[in-house]
């Protein structure tokens, strides 16, 4: 028996990197994984990795950036699984590393789409599924960069900020979810 047996993970951004690492070990302690991610090739081949080692997994396209996107890798996992378990808000952007001075808005609307919005998004519609069924849990990243003001990345950084303050929030608000 796995750790994760007869839970339901969406996991954004799975389709490479930490992402990547993230479904394949969810997978591996019994989770059905949902690899909601942007591209084609890495999200059907994290898919079929999983497939591939006995998992159940479905591998839906989504563009975090796009709310609609967002709110249907969560009914993806209701409608192929029956529930929602545990939302992964793994995917991010990144921006060119270059002073705030010379950052756009477009730069830091880059960011703020796929990071906080798009956390915004997916803990928004999982909320309804997590509440019907008695509880769930939501694993948002922070990163050090944000706490360290890491150079040139000012966009990343407040991004971050707002997504470990949309974190502590709602764990005040929701713990009882």
């Amino acid at each position: 028996m796995g750790r994760l047996d007869g839970k339901v993970a969406v996991i954004t951004g799975a389709g490479q990197g930490i992402g990547r690492g993230i479904a394949r070990r969810f997978a591996s302690e019994g989770a059905a994984v949902v690899v909601a991610e942007l591209d084609d090739a890495a999200g059907k081949q994290v898919a079929t990795d999983i497939e591939n080692t006995g998992g159940r997994t479905v591998f839906v396209r989504t563009d975090v950036g796009d709310k609609r996107q967002v709110e249907s890798a969560i009914a993806a996992a209701v409608d192929t699984f029956g529930r929602v378990d545990v939302l992964v808000n793994n995917a991010i952007a990144l921006s060119p590393n270059v002073p705030i001075e010379d950052k756009s808005d477009d730069d830091l609307d880059g960011l703020l789409r796929p990071g906080l919005w798009a956390t915004w998004w997916a803990m928004r519609a999982a909320l309804p599924h997590f509440k019907a069924q008695g509880g769930g849990r939501v694993i948002n990243f922070y990163s050090i960069d944000a706490e360290a003001a890491a150079w040139l990345h000012v966009d990343y950084n407040m991004t971050k900020e707002a997504i470990r303050g949309l974190t502590r929030s709602p764990a005040a608000q929701w713990g009882r979810y």
